[in-house]
């Protein structure tokens, strides 16, 4: 959401307007948007109960981007007397806005690959078997709660999903 504003500001900034009020009100109906936008964020952190959010999870996902976006649509106010001031807040609130996407992309990105990694060390790969070779879709070598050589059911033929499939059920 966050970057494809910043792309969504970029884009109607650059565009030849004949005058400021058009862009203006745009990039108010964009501020307008994103603030009603994390608050369905913030109000879907606070309810889910799997994961307690934190102070860095607060500021990113929700703090920070609604500061943006209120900035983003008083700016849009402001254009009207202080067009130059204006466009200078829309700079920041862009600049906060990427920041925060990048942030918010990177995290669980990171979470991922190193809940991943030790997952991996701990588990052992899967073993080919006479009727699939490639092991995709046997489980001998996962915990002893199936049966040995249980098929997964799946509706690709690809192997390689069929492997991701696998791994996804295994790890809830």
């Amino acid at each position: 959401m966050h970057f494809g504003t910043v792309f969504f500001l970029s884009a109607i900034l650059r565009a030849p307007w004949h005058a400021s009020t058009p862009v203006a009100g745009l990039w108010g109906l964009a501020g307008v948007g994103g603030a009603w936008y994390t608050g369905i964020v913030a109000r879907r952190m606070r309810s889910q109960s799997s994961y307690k959010p934190e102070f860095e999870d607060w500021l990113f996902h929700a703090v920070l981007p609604l500061a943006a976006y209120a900035g983003l649509a008083a700016a849009a106010i402001a254009a009207a007397s202080h067009l130059r001031a204006a466009l200078f807040g829309v700079g920041a609130v862009m600049l906060l806005l990427l920041f925060s996407a990048i942030h918010n992309s990177w995290d669980p990105v990171s979470y991922h690959v190193l809940v991943n990694l030790r997952r991996r060390k701990t588990r052992r790969p899967l073993l080919p078997t006479a009727d699939c070779p490639r092991g995709h879709m046997t489980l001998r070598s996962f915990p002893a709660n199936r049966p040995s050589g249980t098929r997964i059911p799946s509706d690709t033929g690809h192997p390689y999903l069929l492997g991701v499939q696998m791994r996804g059920s295994l790890a809830s």
